[in-house]
Order: structure tokens, then sequence, then C-alpha cells
């Protein structure tokens, strides 16, 4: 926990000062101030690493200087910021709810210390960190190892963070802004004039035990749903555009779709909302907008060879994009493995015996999928005959859900996904009861309850190497130190043109860990080869990015 103090403070140092400038340039009066002032600091960040690691990598120089730049404008603005009141937190007003305050924070700050469970932490999270700060974004990468394609800026600000602190293991992103919008909740909800913040208070509080989850991993789920619920909460509740401007609220949207394309259905929803309600600042938000799209898509094209990555409807005429055969058996074996298929049942059962299937099958994923549908349909109905939702925007809320849950179901139906999109839905239908109901304390201890339960005595069951966790676990040196998983033995490894680092043998077919570069599991490469596919250096250096090559076997 010590040393996780000095890590947001470092964070701190390296978001809000630029935020708190753009803050002032945009928005001139806000109840939320210490909420935008981490956006648009956050945002800024994105776009300095997008755009600089086409060119370096975001090692330690590159960090000191977003540092220093951070520094410049804090003795620029110091004697102006000395008198700001707008981030007074309002503690007599907390106090009915301090417990849960104090509570929701341990929490987090505990399993922020926690080592990394998610699978996808040994998969693809830490080795693109790795590449990125040592090579920043390298061509065609996608083709060494497909799950890089998926590189997110999201894991371009963690090596910067990290290139701070010289480590590799450690990531403390999704705990800062759990921790930002977590005081910032309580405080709109003290604040009188928002007593109409309603039922959306409890959507992160409610998600918050499986955001605690991703708390210490590189995860985007956690940011992106939060800048969602903010996005929802901007045209939802304020009707004061100077307190909450719309177009900020697209912003929201901007940026989470910016990290993981999946959040497009509430990108586009907030921005439909914008043009049919709003007639100002469409220039700046046009300009914001081409900007980070733009950035994005360049990054897209170095990487993969495609525009709209994962989707390949633009794609290049380079030599080293992806092969549509890789991408085919990459997204194929994901979905059928969201639907609990076998490959012979992939290929033989009709789109309706798919959805038989997955609806008998009774796991938890169908449970949820099931409840997800009913509230969902009843949501509509509420908006359609306004029970309880006069507000029009309910519609927009029902329609974003209803476009994310057909992206989810076309990819990977898991419950892990959408479980997100029944709570909202719920809490719509039944919000005059819990408007009513003023006991926040007794939900946020439970859910923390049940999440410290679940996880260290049933935990995660599919671990993928014996150096990943399978469960959070509480020591009492984490008031001290985080905890890190251990990195295995990597040995060294050649196909044709090609060297590189493989995990141990057993290790998950997609696992790659946090090994030396190049790094890619041996048992991937030999698979393809078998097939005539392998991945190829374009020279020789590892940053001068990879293709593949098709080899009859």
């Amino acid at each position: 926990m010590i040393v996780n103090l000095f890590y947001w403070i470092t964070l701190s140092l390296m978001i809000l000062p630029i935020g708190i400038f753009f803050r002032d340039k945009f928005i001139s009066n806000s109840t939320t101030p210490l909420l935008f002032a981490a956006f648009f600091g956050t945002a800024a960040t994105l776009l300095y690493v997008m755009i600089v690691a086409f060119w370096l990598p975001l090692n330690t120089k590159v960090a000191w200087m977003w540092l220093i730049i951070n520094l410049i404008i804090v003795l620029y603005n110091g004697k102006k910021w000395r008198n700001e009141k707008r981030f007074n937190i309002h503690f007599k007003a907390l106090a009915p709810y301090s417990w849960s305050v104090l509570i929701g924070i341990f929490a987090i700050v505990w399993a922020s210390t926690s080592a990394p469970i998610l699978t996808d932490e040994g998969t693809y999270f830490e080795p693109t960190i790795r590449w990125l700060r040592e090579y920043g974004w390298v061509k065609g990468l996608g083709n060494l190892h497909f799950f890089l394609a998926t590189a997110s800026p999201w894991h371009a600000f963690e090596a910067l963070f990290q290139s701070v602190w010289q480590i590799s293991t450690v990531h403390a992103l999704n705990s800062w802004w759990l921790l930002i919008s977590f005081v910032q909740l309580f405080q709109l909800a003290a604040v009188e004039k928002n007593k109409n913040f309603g039922y959306l208070l409890w959507i992160p509080i409610i998600m918050l035990p499986y955001w605690l989850i991703m708390a210490s991993s590189a995860s985007t789920d956690v940011a992106g749903w939060l800048w969602v619920f903010w996005g929802m909460y901007g045209i939802l509740i304020q009707s004061n555009d100077k307190e909450f401007p719309s177009w900020v609220a697209v912003l929201f949207g901007l940026m989470a779709f910016n990290i993981k394309p999946t959040f497009m259905p509430a990108l586009l929803v907030f921005t439909v909302y914008f043009l049919v309600k709003n007639h100002t600042h469409r220039f700046r938000l046009l300009f914001i907008s081409t900007l980070f799209i733009s950035v994005w898509m360049m990054k897209n094209v170095r990487l993969t060879g495609y525009y709209l990555f994962p989707n390949t409807i633009l794609n290049t005429e380079f030599k080293y994009a992806i092969p549509q055969y890789i991408i085919s058996y990459y997204f194929d074996p994901y979905f059928r493995f969201g639907n609990g298929l076998t490959v012979q049942q992939y290929h033989t059962l009709a789109t309706s015996e798919l959805l038989v299937k997955w609806f008998g099958q009774c796991r938890f994923e169908s449970i949820v999928a099931l409840i997800t549908i009913v509230l969902w349909c009843a949501f509509g109905i509420g908006c359609r005959f306004k029970l309880n939702m006069k507000n029009q925007t309910y519609t927009w809320i029902w329609a974003a859900s209803g476009l994310y849950l057909l992206i989810i179901a076309c990819t990977s139906p898991q419950g892990r996904f959408y479980a997100i999109v029944p709570i909202v839905m719920g809490l719509g239908l039944f919000q005059p009861v819990i408007q009513r109901w003023k006991r926040i304390f007794p939900m946020v201890t439970l859910g923390v309850v049940l999440f410290v339960l679940f996880q260290t005595k049933w935990g995660f069951t599919d671990g993928i190497h014996p150096a990943q966790s399978k469960k959070l676990t509480y020591q009492i040196d984490q008031f001290i130190w985080p905890q890190t998983n251990p990195t295995p033995t990597y040995s060294k490894q050649q196909c044709g043109r090609l060297h590189y680092y493989s995990p141990p043998k057993g290790s998950y077919f997609w696992w790659v860990g946090n090994g030396p570069l190049p790094s890619v599991n041996q048992q991937e490469i030999q698979f393809f080869e078998q097939l005539g596919w392998h991945p190829e250096p374009i020279g020789s250096s590892p940053a001068e990015g990879y293709q593949t090559v098709y080899e009859r076997p």
C-alpha cells in the first residue's frame, strides 16, 4: 500500500496538471472538477503516447519528458491553483456516507496490491506493454503473436508509467481511476443540488466487486466502463450545460472506444444524442474526434495492416498485413469459446441451433443472458410507455445497450462482457424503490465482503501457467509492497529466420508473459508451421517489424 501511494502520486503528477489546464479552458464551472481534470489529463496523455510510440519507444526519457511538461504547467499556474476552491471535498456533507467511502477506498487500495489474475494479463497485456517500452508501435507485430495486434493506447499509458519507476509487473492506472471516480461519486451524492443523481450512483457501487478483480491489472474494462458511466451521467442527469456539457459526454465515449473498440455503441449513442440536442461546440468536438480516431487508425495500420482492425473492411496492400486465414483462426475459436462449442458443432450446427444450444446449457452465462434479455425488453417497454422513464434519454441508453449486446453476441457472448447491461436495465426499472433506500453502506459492505470471500476461497480456476495467479491473495507485506507474479524461465528458439523466446512447455497456447523480446509461445509457432504459416522478421531488428510467410507444408 505504501509503495502504491507513490505510484498514485506519480500518476497524479502525470495527469492532473495538464488535465486542470484543459479543464479550465473548456469548462468554467462544474460540480465534478476533479473528475474532469483526471479525464482531460488522461486523454492528453493517451494522445501523447499514441503519437510518440510511432517513432520512439516509451522509455524513461519519454516518460520524464511528459512529467517535466506537467511540472512546467504547475510552475506556470501554481499561484493561480493555490486558491483553487473547486477541489474542496464536502466532508460535512459526506458524513452520511463516511463508512461507505472508507470501506470502498480501503477495498480499492487493498485489491490494487494483489498480483494480477486475469488470463489476458499473460496473453497480451504484459507483452504489449513490454513491446511499447522497448520499441513502440512495431510494424506488423500482430504477425508474431495475434493478440499483440489488439494493443490498446491504455497499455501505452501503462508503459509510460512503468518507465518512470523502471518496473515491469505493476499496474496502477485502473486503481487510480477507481479511487478518483469513487470519491467523486459520493461527493456528488452528498451535494444537495444533485438529489436527482438517483439510481445511476448504484451502477458503479454494484460493479465495484467485479472491478476490484481488475484493480491491479492492465485491463481496459475498468476505465472504459467508468467513462461510459460518466457519459451516461452527463446526458441523463445534468441539465446545466455549464456543469457537464454534452460534448464532453461524447468525449467520454470517444476515449472508451479509443482504448477498447467494443465500446463503440456508447460513442455512437452519445454522438447522436449530442447532434440532436446540441448545436454548440460541434467544430471543437469534430476536431478532437478526428484527431484521436485518425491516430487510432494509423496505429492499427502499423500493427496489422488494417485501418479498422479487428474489422478487415479497410485494408492496405502492405506485405506485413495479417493474412485473413490467421485472423479467422483466432476469431473463430474465440467465438466458439464464448458459446461453449466444439469445432464440429461450430461448423455443423445452424445459427438457430447454436442459439438453442447456448440457452440450453444452463451455465452461468446462459442464466445471465436470459435475465439480460428479459430486463432489456422490459426496459424498452418502460421507455415506450414512459413507466418511471419520462426522460427521453432512457431510450438512448436502451438503444446503446441493445447494440452492445448484438456486438457481444456476434463475437464472444461471455457473461463477464455483458453483465453490466442487466444491472443498468434493472436499476432503471426499479429506480423509484432504489431512490427511497438510502442505505448505501450495506451495499458497499456486502459487495466488498462477497468479493473477498469469492477471491480468497474459490478464485479463478483457469490458471494458464504456474507463474500466473489463480486467485487474489492477501498477505501482511502487502501493506508495503504490491504483489507480482513470478517470471518463468524462457528458452531461446528458432523457426527459419525468426529467433524468439518461448515460455516453458505446458504453458497456455497463447500465453507469452513478460518474457524477453521477441517472445511467443513455441506451441503457437509449431502449430501454424504445420499448416504452412510462420512469422518472419522484416529486417535484422525486432523494431523493423514482422510479416507472415506461407510455405506449402
